[in-house]
């Protein structure tokens, strides 16, 4: 060989090692690549054994033509005989194993051995484990006999994701990432809480602060001493509040145990600290944990050697070396006794003849590969050179295969789309001729859920065909025999379950059990204990839900299930800016409501010179964002914030001028029916089925005309106004509601009218009656007649909750574009067979 330092290399292998195999590519004299000189001579004269590869007499005629004819450009004619050689394309993701494992088994049912077949997949490299476990499941024993990384191995990747936490800043969703992480099972006693770690993950992301730990912890605290919250709850936790006190729990045990870590050390002493982290937070010792610790533990070997022993290191260089340490090692590859099918890369091939050879995974890219055609397209002379060996290294895999060589590649992406083969297959293809090239080549449509019965062989494939022929065409063979077996009976239970659920809500016309509808005893008596009592009232956002889908607020307030909530990092955050507003308006609007004016300016003035200095108070007092990217959000929304309050100050003008020129505010965010509110629930009806309502106004407005005492409920809204239609429905019930509370409560002395109801968009046109009760304001006739038909309404509503009735019966046909459970919810079954509802409750005021 031209290179002394590859023959030296060579030399060193063969004399130190037990095993060493060498390829050799091309042919005897040489000639078809003549950038790779013969090394025969030199090889059997440092005593290798020569085990010649098959020559093309002893080949298939298919396969003998295509190794004697490859890469020889435009000379040879197109051959019919393609004998020994087959093509196959599947799509992605499951065609090519389901190809691979197909050709196995027809080789296997041949009488082929396994260990003479051999399949090579380039890549990507995902697919060597998807042919090794589709193999598996076919029954077809398969491994991949490369060393397996230690970083795959579940504990270390636990670990490493445990040391980089403070290196990352403690971002938010590598926090999370670390909680849920199943191989995380502390000892502490914060976890006696039920799912505490689930639960402190689901806090850091409702706390939307994306990285630092100390401002998330600060953001915890903050959330869990709030008074009241009416965010969906969790089934092990008490709201949003609660769940922020069990992070807070956490959190603090957390910052106890990675306390130390942000100190220099020796190695010793780092090596110590990482496993004592992995001790704390409960990943259990494995194999791959200790082999680790060895390593490094001898490397702290050489240190000391090399008088490094007392060096100081930083925390981030100790898990930089660490991490490169992880990188090297493997797991030993074990000596397997049973005989099996090797799946392997083209880089591990042992260089020795199989009978049969399946060379996978073809797409474009693979062979020439991208990498090397990229990496010389710089200079003509390397692109040559690079073309070259790839036509080697693929002629060399083609050359293993004694029997049969089989080519599999893919035909369409994941949506159908077509792929491109590799560009040598089209040098294959032009070989022979169009009646040779379809003898050898088969290609598998695009699959389906339901696979063929010669590729439904996996035990779950083999269960979904049976059942669907048993259902489509009621042929129960299949389904019978695989009955028989133990292994099958609990998987096809369950199917027949839910099948048995999708026939009751797509076939039946009436709702039952598993459509909301709840006939248990106790479950219905638990439901008149759990919501509507003195203890326990209703908000109106029940109240509001109930009367769009009463299966949505068996979701969400019964059941309590979370909703899915998505939090991008640079994502705004329309409640946190709501909760904001509402804030400074209260407290501007009490303030001039308590504080006389010195200077005799009329009310408008007032609020446009104080409406942007009670904001910026307010700001000043938010929490300092905790990274840069918090400070920049805080910037934007600060921003945002600074325009509608101006956007205020000119709504609050125009409604001084008109419809409110005779109103002044009386009540803001005044709080019913909580234990620590200044008022008691709203009480709806009579006992026994008296019902409670709590909730917050935002603003209630007074006015004083013709000797008459008025009151206007005022709701601010950051988006669009409510259509009054959704009022006279019944479907929005907080303004009604609050304006009923103002008058049996607030103003029960002064026996003051409801005049309207409206709601303040300030984002949108401002002040915005939403209902007007002054078509008989003398007596109150019209009022009057509106409340005593929504309190009939809401008892309706409410009897069909504590008696169980809560059916996916939602009174918006849009539903599904806005609702929290939209991912979960069985709508579109019932679609195919509607359901009536005919004890639904509808609000109907006399006119």
């Amino acid at each position: 060989v031209e290179s002394k330092a590859v023959n030296l290399a060579i030399e060193a292998l063969h004399h130190f090692g037990q095993d060493l195999t060498l390829l050799r590519v091309g042919d005897a004299q040489g000639s078809r690549f003549r950038q790779l000189e013969d090394p025969r001579e030199a090889f059997l004269g440092l005593g290798f054994d020569e085990s010649p590869m098959p020559t093309a007499a002893e080949c298939a005629p298919g396969m003998a033509y295509l190794a004697q004819n490859l890469f020889l450009g435009e000379g040879p004619p197109t051959s019919d005989l393609s004998e020994g050689l087959s093509i196959l394309g599947g799509g992605e993701p499951d065609g090519q194993p389901l190809c691979v494992a197909r050709r196995v088994r027809d080789l296997l049912d041949r009488g082929v051995p396994c260990d003479e077949i051999l399949v090579i997949t380039p890549q990507p490299d995902d697919l060597r484990a998807r042919v090794v476990e589709n193999l598996n499941a076919w029954g077809i024993r398969a491994f991949d006999p490369e060393p397996r990384k230690f970083a795959f191995d579940p504990a270390i990747a636990a670990l490493r994701l445990a040391m980089n936490l403070p290196l990352e800043g403690w971002d938010a969703d590598r926090l999370v990432a670390l909680l849920r992480n199943g191989q995380i099972r502390p000892d502490w006693p914060e976890m006696r809480t039920p799912r505490a770690l689930a639960v402190t993950a689901q806090a850091v992301r409702e706390s939307r602060v994306h990285r630092d730990f100390v401002a998330i912890r600060k953001q915890l605290v903050q959330i869990s001493s709030t008074r009241r919250d009416d965010v969906p709850q969790g089934r092990t936790s008490q709201g949003r509040s609660q769940r922020a006190k069990v992070a807070v729990g956490i959190f603090d045990r957390l910052m106890t145990v990675y306390e130390g870590l942000t100190r220099p050390g020796t190695w010793d002493d780092l090596v110590g600290w990482l496993f004592e982290l992995s001790h704390e937070l409960g990943i259990a010792p494995t194999p791959a944990l200790g082999h680790l610790r060895t390593a490094l533990e001898d490397q702290g070997e050489v240190f000391r050697r090399l008088g490094q022993d007392f060096d100081a290191w930083s925390w981030g260089d100790f898990v930089g070396d660490v991490e490169a340490v992880i990188r090297a090692l493997t797991f030993p590859t074990p000596q397997r006794l049973d005989p099996g099918v090797r799946v392997l890369g083209p880089e591990s091939v042992p260089g020795l003849a199989y009978r049969h050879v399946i060379l996978a995974g073809l797409g474009e890219g693979t062979f020439p590969s991208r990498r090397a055609m990229d990496t010389a397209r710089s200079d003509p002379a390397s692109l040559d050179r690079a073309f070259e060996t790839e036509k080697a290294r693929f002629l060399g895999l083609v050359a293993m295969a004694s029997e049969g060589l089989t080519l599999v590649y893919p035909t369409r992406d994941e949506k159908g789309h077509e792929l491109l083969a590799a560009s040598f297959l089209e040098d294959v293809q032009r070989l022979f001729t169009d009646a040779a090239w379809s003898r050898a080549r088969v290609t598998l449509p695009r699959l389906g859920a339901i696979l063929p019965e010669d590729l439904a062989i996996a035990p779950n494939e083999a269960r979904v065909h049976a059942v669907a022929r048993s259902c489509l065409h009621r042929e129960n063979d299949a389904l019978d025999r695989l009955l028989a077996r133990p292994e099958h009976r609990e998987p096809l239970s369950g199917a027949a379950h839910a099948l048995r659920l999708a026939h009751w809500r797509s076939r039946r016309n009436r709702f039952d059990r598993y459509d909301g509808r709840l006939r248990d005893p106790r479950i219905v008596a638990r439901l008149g204990e759990m919501i509507g009592t003195q203890d326990h009232p209703f908000s109106a956002s029940h109240l509001e839900s109930m009367a769009i889908c009463p299966f949505q607020f068996f979701q969400k307030f019964i059941l309590r299930l979370p909703p899915n909530e998505e939090r991008p990092e640079i994502d705004e955050d329309p409640a946190a800016r709501g909760s904001l507003l509402h804030r400074a308006l209260e407290d501007l609007h009490a303030r001039l409501r308590d504080m006389p004016d010195d200077q005799g300016r009329p009310l408008p003035e007032r609020v446009e010179a104080g409406i942007l200095p009670t904001l910026e108070n307010l700001l000043e007092s938010q929490s300092d964002p905790g990274s840069d990217v918090d400070q920049g959000l805080f910037l934007i929304e600060s921003g945002r914030l600074r325009r509608l309050a101006r956007r205020y100050a000119r709504q609050f003008r125009k409604y001084a001028e008109g419809d409110g020129r005779d109103a002044l505010g009386r009540f803001f965010e005044v709080a019913f029916g909580r234990p620590d509110d200044p008022y008691p629930p709203l009480q709806i009806g009579r006992a026994p089925g008296m019902i409670a309502v709590s909730g917050v106004i935002d603003r209630i407005d007074f006015v004083q005309r013709d000797g008459q005492a008025y009151f206007r409920v005022i709701d601010y809204k950051s988006g669009a106004a409510i259509p009054t239609r959704d009022i006279d429905q019944g479907l929005a019930l907080q303004l009604p509601l609050y304006a009923m509370a103002a008058e049996r409560m607030m103003f029960a002395d002064e026996q003051a009218r409801a005049l309207d109801f409206a709601y303040w968009s300030i984002r949108d046109r401002g002040f915005s009656r939403a209902k007007s009760m002054d078509a008989a304001v003398r007596d109150g006739a019209s009022w009057k007649a509106f409340t005593t038909a929504l309190e009939g309404y809401l008892g309706d509503l409410v009897d069909r909750v504590h008696a169980g009735d809560l059916p996916l019966s939602p009174r918006k046909r849009d539903c599904r574009s806005h609702c929290d459970y939209q991912f979960i919810c069985r709508i579109s079954h019932t679609g195919a067979a509607p359901k009536p509802w005919a004890e639904q409750p509808s609000l109907e005021v006399p006119s």
